[in-house]
């Protein structure tokens, strides 16, 4: 497993390198990073038979490839925080798809989620509640503004159209990987329409909700942070529940 850092993280405070991470505390959330070479094979021994059923169902190598590394990632990451072996954790999913822990390790809930992008993979980890982490590769695109006008809120495409066309990329990516982490927190990924709900940009790398479905039962301290996990990525996390911190890490060699 290649688990290089990420350089650059404005806005996540610290960066450990450790064997043995300690328990998040009732507010911060634990944020890891690695890059991974997409041309490298890697091995399925810590993976589950399903896990391998998907890899080997996957028939673009490069998509084989990251699904692998990145799973493995995760499975490290998590068998850290349960003190077991990689392959033995064990997830279930929500009728939704959303992945869950099985293992019962810790006296409360331990949340995570995780998200890929290119050579890059992020791991949340958190006990404040449901959470969501997206990181995405800013592609060059000429047709930001017509994939905002598709996907965003009117406010949100107004606030968009104000920023100058070189920044209008970067400042979209903001805005995709803050709604994407706050859908998956909900555990309903894109399922959920991204015009269904409207979120602000605020200084310092917050981000604010500013309305979304009744129907959805969300905390009234819900926390959406920015993150800029690497130069050329966008990321975002989205807690259920009030966050102090951010605390990064990476695997130990």
């Amino acid at each position: 497993m290649v688990a290089e850092p990420l350089s650059g993280r404005p806005g996540i405070v610290g960066k450990d390198v450790t064997i043995s991470p300690p328990v998040p505390s009732r507010s911060e959330v634990h944020l890891w990073q690695a890059r991974i070479d997409r041309t490298e094979e890697y091995p399925y021994a810590l993976l589950s038979a399903d896990e391998v059923d998907r890899a080997d169902r996957t028939v673009l190598k490069e998509r084989r490839n990251t699904f692998v590394a990145a799973r493995g990632f995760l499975r490290k990451v998590l068998s850290l925080y349960l003190d077991i072996a990689p392959h033995d954790v064990e997830f279930v999913c929500s009728e939704l798809g959303k992945p869950a822990l099985c293992n019962a390790s810790f006296k409360e809930p331990l949340y995570f989620n995780i998200s890929h992008s290119r050579e890059a993979v992020l791991v949340g980890i958190s006990t404040v509640g449901e959470l969501g982490v997206d990181i995405e590769y800013m592609r060059d695109r000429s047709s930001v503004d017509d994939i905002a006008r598709k996907f965003y809120s009117l406010g949100e495409i107004d606030r968009l159209m104000n920023f100058s066309a070189m920044e209008r990329k970067k400042k979209f990516y903001e805005y995709w990987t803050i709604k994407e982490a706050f859908t998956k927190a909900l555990g309903m990924g894109l399922r959920m329409p991204l015009d269904s709900f409207e979120v602000e940009l605020l200084s310092g790398g917050h981000a604010s909700l500013l309305s979304y479905d009744s129907a959805v039962d969300i905390s009234p301290s819900f926390t959406l942070k920015k993150l800029d996990p690497a130069p050329g990525y966008a990321g975002a996390v989205a807690v259920n529940g009030e966050v102090s911190s951010l605390r990064t890490f990476q695997l130990a060699e």
